[in-house]
């Protein structure tokens, strides 16, 4: 497949022409199945994603097995985006939880372009910031809200993510996400779809009033959201000469 200049992906739209085309013959636009491990406590980093329309889980898993989701990564941001701190071998576990597409870099070039190119250097620097934003306000989120809250937060980020209002998601892979039972995931999501907020058939997700599954959702949804279309217009960044990324925003439209 051709690269255009519009990649889908907030952090490459965001690179000046000329970076851009530097980059291009770096990238492979790849089909991501469901569940392949992007990284874990034992594989170091090998490369790097964009995702376009597949969604990524980065996830924390405790010595009993117990699980949670601290980040979620689509076509905002770069799945093992690590790489640019040059670190090689991360805690925790990242796995593709909504099967999509996704331009893939070699972890060594990837580092190597963060140090040449000023222009994806910002861009990355702005969705690191954009994910610890999100991993911090997750950690609050799963401490201090409902288990309705935060299924309905979950499923408008993944929507977000995935550019659809309807993704494939069982409610196994849902309650290992979210840390808690299936038991507790069913009985939420029957909530969510007695009200008309979703429809949930045979691990088929579809989300049919936007608005309301956001009145039920927590504010940790719409502070994310905020903070990542602020963080990737560059409004919180300290611009220096040669910056280069004054591309558009992260949309969740």
């Amino acid at each position: 497949m051709s690269l255009e200049r519009h990649f889908g992906n907030a952090v490459l739209d965001l690179l000046p022409h000329d970076e851009a085309e530097r980059l291009r013959p770096l990238l492979a636009f790849r089909h991501v199945p469901k569940a392949t491990v992007v990284y874990n406590d034992v594989t170091p980093l090998e490369r790097v994603y964009f995702p376009t329309t597949c969604v990524l889980s980065a996830v924390t898993i405790m010595k009993e097995g117990t699980s949670v989701e601290i980040g979620t990564i689509g076509h905002e941001g770069v799945g093992g985006v690590q790489t640019a701190l040059h670190m090689r071998r991360v805690p925790g576990e990242m796995i593709c939880q909504v099967e999509g597409d996704s331009y893939v870099m070699d972890a060594d070039s990837f580092e190597q372009a963060v140090e040449l190119m000023p222009g994806l250097r910002s861009a990355v620097y702005r969705y690191l910031q954009s994910l610890m934003n999100l991993m911090g306000q997750s950690i609050a989120c799963n401490r201090l809200h409902g288990l309705l809250e935060r299924c309905a937060r979950w499923l408008l980020m993944t929507r977000d993510r995935a550019g659809s209002d309807s993704f494939y998601l069982t409610q196994e892979y849902l309650a290992y996400m979210l840390g808690v039972r299936r038991s507790g995931v069913s009985i939420a999501a029957g909530t969510l779809a007695q009200a008309g907020l979703i429809r949930y058939r045979r691990g088929n997700m579809a989300i049919l009033d936007r608005e309301g599954l956001e009145a039920a959702s927590c504010e940790c949804y719409r502070v994310v959201r905020d903070r990542t279309e602020r963080l990737m217009r560059g409004e919180d960044e300290r611009h220096f000469k040669g910056s280069g990324a004054t591309g558009k925003a992260f949309s969740t439209s």
